[in-house]
């Protein structure tokens, strides 16, 4: 899983903020990326989860195991992990932002 430093990125815009984590548009900086095959250069905007320095032990776990299973996945219908910021707090999960929403929102759109 690709390792960042914290400063690779600029928060834009708080989008939820949760009991252990906090979801953010931000910008990544010229950092290289490979989008479904391509590699492409340059900024780009992602989605940012944030996990609380409030964290317990056990959330840190789960966090850490979302990024291990997002790296490992590669399909076009799952958002791609872009990498992690592990070595600095918050610790940060950046993943390619989805600009028609989230899952959740378009499946309860889609039942109203």
């Amino acid at each position: 899983m690709p390792q960042l430093t914290g400063d690779v990125c600029s928060l834009m815009y708080l989008f939820y903020a949760g009991e252990f984590v906090d979801v953010y548009k931000a910008h990544l900086h010229l950092v290289p990326r490979s989008h479904r095959g391509h590699v492409m250069s340059g900024g780009h905007v992602v989605a940012v989860k944030a996990l609380k320095l409030s964290a317990n032990e056990s959330q840190h776990c789960d966090f850490m195991n979302e990024a291990s299973v997002l790296a490992q996945l590669h399909h076009p219908n799952v958002v791609l992990l872009e990498g992690v910021v592990t070595r600095s707090q918050p610790i940060m999960l950046l993943t390619e932002f989805m600009h028609n929403s989230s899952l959740d929102q378009f499946l309860q759109a889609s039942i109203n």
